[in-house]
């Protein structure tokens, strides 16, 4: 890995592509510093944050192809893979509202993408009664029914049916 420990003061920085870690570096009580974008631990941690970072990148990440420099875009349901997205190098661009990925890891983004979506949709739910926007208060009262109306507005409708 990429990652490089810098000093400043009384916290040792881990500097780089500390993504892949985030979670071990968490275990340690790393702290993350939105100025500077970096993790940082004490520097009576510093054994376990140099322990850490000697450790080997996982298989996985060995076996990825080199980038490219290319980004293309993938479509599809990618909600469900966006962490495996995430960990082939992808982006999301809100402005396209697609995840951007290497031309050379495009394959793995599509397989993931195609093995994801297979999970079966939830079924639309109403929120709002359609006729008097009326919400459930929080002890479900009044009902929304499945098309869309409300308890109150259905027994209204069924008042005037009689």
């Amino acid at each position: 890995m990429s990652i490089a420990i810098k000093a400043e003061g009384k916290r040792l920085y881990a500097i780089g592509n500390t993504y892949p870690i985030k979670d071990a570096l968490k275990g340690i009580g790393a702290k993350w510093d939105a100025d500077a974008k970096a993790w940082w631990v004490g520097v009576v941690k510093r054994s376990e944050l140099e322990a850490l970072l000697a450790t080997p990148s996982t298989p996985a990440q060995d076996a990825l192809p080199a980038l490219s420099g290319k980004l293309v875009p993938v479509s599809g349901n990618t909600y469900p893979v966006r962490e495996q997205l995430r960990a082939l190098g992808g982006s999301w661009d809100a402005a396209a509202k697609t995840w951007m990925v290497d031309e050379a890891r495009l394959a793995l983004a599509l397989a993931a993408v195609a093995k994801g979506s297979s999970e079966p949709a939830k079924p639309f739910r109403h929120y709002s009664c359609k006729q008097c926007g009326a919400r459930p208060n929080s002890r479900g009262w009044p009902r929304i029914y499945r098309n869309g109306v409300c308890s109150d507005c259905y027994r209204d409708a069924c008042d005037d049916d009689w």
